[in-house]
This record gives structure tokens, sequence and C-alpha cells, in this order.
């Protein structure tokens, strides 16, 4: 992923038979799981459009050549479960906008980079792990046992992570300069582009 243009597609995994099968012993093993389908499901569909064009089988065609000159043809699967568990891309994410995160802060405060980064993950992880939670009690009304219901709004602002405490300011900024960090499209939600020179 690193220094290429990625695609990615955001995915949920509501309760059901991803829970129930036998206990494993790997971390988020339901999400992962699901990560693991994404790559293979948008080749397969790449496969089957090509199909349709005409291409010979065991040749790829426009769309799959097309599908791989992005990260040599990976699809990141960043899966959200019923639980805020996230799966191991989307850790990677998170890791890559902490990095950022420190770096820009980093041009004006001294702080350990370190610390400072492991700042911005907990903030991060926790302001997603809320928007997540807040997303599977989406439905316009939640009643409670007593029967008062309350609405949840329309459109919420969107999500931001916190700055952290204000820390001893440098004389000199640094002169490094951030990587860049772009993304296409809506963060959350379907299929975007991600790149970064990290």
């Amino acid at each position: 992923m690193l220094g290429d243009c990625t695609l990615a597609d955001m995915k949920t995994l509501a309760p059901g038979t991803a829970y129930s099968e036998p206990a494993s012993t790997t971390p988020s093993h339901a999400v992962e799981k699901r990560q693991k389908q994404v790559s293979p499901a948008y080749h397969a569909a790449a496969r089957s459009l090509d199909a349709e064009l005409g291409s010979q089988p065991g040749s790829p065609g426009p769309v799959e050549s097309e599908l791989n000159t992005y990260n040599s043809g990976n699809v990141l699967g960043l899966v959200a479960g019923a639980y805020a568990e996230l799966s191991s891309a989307f850790h990677a994410i998170i890791d890559l906008i902490a990095s950022q995160l420190a770096d820009e802060h980093l041009q004006f405060f001294d702080i350990d980079h370190g610390m400072c980064k492991s700042i911005f993950l907990q903030q991060v992880r926790r302001s997603l792990g809320l928007a997540l939670h807040r997303r599977w009690v989406r439905p316009n009304s939640c009643p409670t046992a007593s029967g008062t219901s309350f609405s949840t709004p329309t459109n919420p602002a969107p999500w931001r992570p916190r700055r952290p405490m204000r820390t001893t300011r440098r004389h000199t900024p640094s002169t490094t300069t951030p990587a860049p960090l772009a993304t296409r499209g809506r963060p959350l939600e379907g299929t975007f582009c991600l790149w970064s020179s990290y």
C-alpha cells in the first residue's frame, strides 16, 4: 500500500453467522475473515465483466488489467464489525492518519514523536469506535424501557479527530515537509482511492 494508489472498500459486518462460528484464537477473527474476501470478490467481478466484453478466459481483460494497476490489484477491505472491532487494513489506515497528524503537530510543538503519535492513535480509535457504535443504533428513534424515544440527527456533524493537549512550543519550526495524504470519495462509505508516500 505504501507509495501506491490503493483501492479500498469499506464493509460492515452485522451480527450473524460470522459470529456464531467456533471460537478462534485470532483477534477480530470475523472481520479478518471478511477482509480477505474483498479483493478476490473484486477480481471475480472484473473477470466477469471482461468475459462479457469478449476477453479470452485465462488472460486478464481490460477491466482486470486496470484493477491490477492499483497496488498490484490488492483491494483493501476496511471492515468494521458489529462490536466496533476493525480489520488489520483498517488499523493500518488509522496508523497512517496518526503518523500524518503527529508530523503536522511536531512542526510547532516539542514532544517525543512516539508519544505524540500514540496520543493521536488513541483519539482516532476512540472517536471512530464511538462513530461506529452510533451507526449501529442509527434508526430514527431508540425507545427506552420507559417508552421515551430519542431521535438521532439525520445529518450528524462530520467526524474529526481531536487535537492533543498543548505542549511546549518550539522556537524554530521543523523544516520537514509532512508527507501528502489524500483520499477521494466519502470516508467510511464505499470504495475510495488512497495515496501516500509513507
